[in-house]
C-alpha cells in the first residue's frame, strides 16, 4: 500500500486547482491557521469540515475555489522569537524536542518571519498529506500586499456604512510594544 501512496498523491496534487469555468461558482474559506507551532487535532476538525463541504459542492457540479491562507501577524510569534533569542530553555526545548525543529532552522527563529515561514510550510505539507482538497496555487498570507489592500477596502466600506466607529473603549495595552493587545497577545 505504501508504494502506491506517492503515486496516488502525485495524481491528486493538482486535482483541486480550479480555473475560471462556465459552471456555477462556489467559494469556500476557513479560519486561517496561525503557524506558530505544530498542528494539533483541533486543526483537523477545523479543516476537514470545510473540505467535506468543498467536495460536496464539487459533486453537485460547482466550480469550487477553496484556497488556504496563513495568519502571520500578531505578537505571539514575536514573543516566541524574543524568548528564543533570549535563550529561554523552556521555549527552545519545546521547539527542539516536541516540535522537532532542526537546530539550524531553530537558530533562525530569532526572526519571527522564520517561525511562520517554517510552520506554514509544515501545515501545507500536513494538509496535503491529509488529502485536503485545497487549491494551493491560491495560497496567501495576511501580510501579502493584495490581502492588505483587501482589508483596507473592507474597513473603508464598513466605516462608510457606519459599522466601524471611533470611540472610547477600555482595552488592554502593552507599554513595551506601545499597542493595544488582545489576551492572546500577552507575553
Amino acid at each position: 500500500m505504501r508504494g502506491n501512496e506517492r503515486e496516488c498523491s502525485l495524481r491528486w496534487e493538482h486535482a483541486f486547482e480550479i480555473d475560471p469555468a462556465e459552471k456555477e461558482k462556489y467559494y469556500l474559506t476557513v479560519a486561517y491557521p496561525y503557524p506558530s507551532g505544530a498542528m494539533h487535532v483541533g486543526h483537523g476538525r477545523t479543516y476537514i469540515v470545510p473540505d467535506v463541504i468543498a467536495r460536496y459542492q464539487r459533486m453537485r457540479g460547482r466550480a469550487v475555489l477553496f484556497p488556504m491562507a496563513f495568519h502571520v501577524t500578531g505578537t505571539p510569534v514575536i514573543g516566541i522569537s524574543k524568548r528564543i533569542a533570549n535563550g529561554d530553555e523552556q521555549t527552545i526545548g519545546l521547539y527542539r524536542d516536541i516540535y522537532r525543529v532542526p537546530q539550524d532552522i531553530l537558530d533562525r527563529f530569532i526572526n519571527p518571519t522564520e517561525i511562520v515561514r517554517y510552520f506554514s510550510e509544515e501545515y501545507r505539507r500536513t494538509m496535503q498529506k491529509s488529502g485536503l482538497s485545497i487549491d494551493w496555487r491560491r495560497r496567501f498570507t495576511t501580510v501579502d500586499p493584495q490581502y492588505s489592500r483587501f482589508i483596507e477596502w473592507q474597513y473603508a466600506h464598513l466605516h462608510e456604512d457606519g459599522y466601524v466607529v471611533r470611540g472610547a473603549h477600555p482595552v488592554k495595552y502593552c507599554p513595551q510594544c506601545e499597542n493595544p493587545v488582545g489576551d492572546h497577545d500577552l507575553l
